[in-house]
């Protein structure tokens, strides 16, 4: 059973799609030290009110978004340490900017719908300013790496906190209730396993992905545009458009229910 096959025996009429989440947990992995941490670091460095301090401050800042760089990647199943350029090709060049210089990872978890472009390029100046220039850092440019590194923790936080990791997508004319559908496709997400599983009301078929597969990266992308209408049947449209669904991607319309 494929997933274009799965769909087109449930009927599903994706000019009017509707995603409707059932359940949301916490997932993520935890370090020794983790992102929280080093920021925590950085704050006390910077109260020290010396040059010393700043320079640790703005260290830690860094150590704290590296690390939570890698606490994405590694909640996704990557190996952050023997990360393959190849693996999400497809899905960056389709979700990130064109002439973006962005490193790898910072492309890939963009791709992945965790944060934008324009935050993470901020990123990547600090990290530069403080890996490439040997100048001690000014207090304001050390009170903005702790602000971008928060508002970065935050989002981190908050896209895992409730990780919206059951739902079920189907179609207006198969809403019989509250949460209740007649065909339908249930998608979950096991965290342990970094495996998506989806199946259907009318068979016991189930349908996996998980790494290298680019519909587990594209399932992860659509996941995290649960909230955002537009970035959803972005992401949707690419789903079907992956798996050579026949209907015309201007015709494909869902949106949270």
């Amino acid at each position: 059973m494929t997933l274009l096959k799965l769909i087109k025996t449930l009927k599903l009429d994706f000019t009017n799609g509707i995603l409707c989440p059932l359940s949301g947990n916490n997932i993520g992995v935890d370090f020794e030290i983790n992102p929280e941490d080093f920021l925590q670091f950085a704050k006390s460095d910077y109260r020290e009110g010396t040059q010393k301090g700043l320079v640790n401050s703005l260290t830690n800042c860094k150590r704290a978004i590296d690390c939570g760089i890698d606490k994405i990647l590694k909640t996704y199943g990557f190996d952050p340490s023997e990360l393959q350029t190849n693996i999400g090709i497809e899905l960056i060049n389709k979700f990130t900017r064109e002439k973006s210089n962005l490193p790898y990872k910072l492309r890939l978890i963009e791709a992945l719908g965790i944060t934008t472009g324009k935050m993470l390029s901020d990123i990547r100046i600090t990290r530069h300013k403080l890996e490439h220039y040997y100048q001690y850092p000014t207090e304001n440019e050390v009170i903005d790496a702790i602000d971008l590194t928060k508002m970065f923790i935050n989002l981190i936080q908050a896209k895992f906190y409730i990780f919206e990791d059951s739902y079920v997508i189907t179609d207006e004319k198969n809403i019989i209730g509250e949460l209740r559908f007649n065909n339908q496709l249930k998608i979950d997400f096991y965290p342990t396993k970094f495996t998506f599983e989806i199946g259907s009301n009318l068979n016991n078929d189930k349908i996996t992905y998980s790494l290298p597969d680019l519909e587990y990266l594209i399932l992860i992308r659509l996941t995290n545009s649960i909230q955002d209408n537009y970035d959803l049947e972005d992401t949707f449209k690419y789903l079907l458009e992956t798996i050579n669904h026949p209907l015309p991607t201007k015709n494909i319309k869902i949106k949270r229910d």
